[in-house]
């Protein structure tokens, strides 16, 4: 008894040591932020979609403001760019869809959103969201339709076997139409 007490313990201890090491979760269990320190976009991205997927796409952000890193990478594509004097914010909505927001801070009111190249457009970005079509409302019409066929359908039949259906008549008038009935 006292063996298998300490095996259990043991493997407590081990499995415990092992989460609290090894799953890199948050105190709240949910995947890490990427650091803003990271330059390497594809990485930076990879995790920051691994924390939003573990929020269950829970808008949010990610501010690297005077923070060197990511920046240089992101911010770069645009006119407005300027070394050294930019700061980051990397938002994401309740579908995933990623943005980012570049600022000046020297400059008053300078904020823009860069032109991403192809190599980090295909990086998904854009989440779960539908692109500009209006799926949900398709699919809620679609369904409401679908709905309204089978309700129709249902009554088409329902008075297509009351039309069949011989009507109710008293006992007398079946009987009297027996009798007319040539055997």
């Amino acid at each position: 008894m006292v063996r298998c007490s300490i095996v259990v313990l043991a493997l407590a201890l081990a499995l415990t040591h092992a989460t609290e090491e090894g799953s890199s979760l948050t105190d709240d269990g949910s995947a890490p932020k990427p650091e803003c320190y990271l330059r390497d976009v594809p990485k930076f991205i990879d995790i920051l979609k691994k924390h939003i997927k573990s929020v269950n796409n829970e808008a949010g952000e990610v501010d690297c403001s005077g923070k060197e890193g990511i920046y240089k990478e992101i911010c770069k594509y645009h006119d407005d760019y300027a070394p050294g004097d930019m700061d980051i914010v990397i938002k994401w909505n309740d579908c995933g869809k990623i943005t980012f927001v570049c600022t000046v801070f020297n400059v008053e009111g300078v904020s823009y959103q860069p032109n991403l190249p192809e190599e980090v457009t295909n990086l998904g970005l854009n989440g779960d969201c539908a692109a500009d079509t209006p799926w949900a409302l398709i699919g809620i019409g679609g369904g409401a339709v679908a709905v309204l066929a089978v309700i129709g359908g249902v009554i088409a039949v329902a008075c297509k076997k009351k039309n069949r259906q011989p009507q109710n008549r008293s006992g007398e008038e079946l009987e009297e139409q027996q009798e007319l009935k040539p055997v």
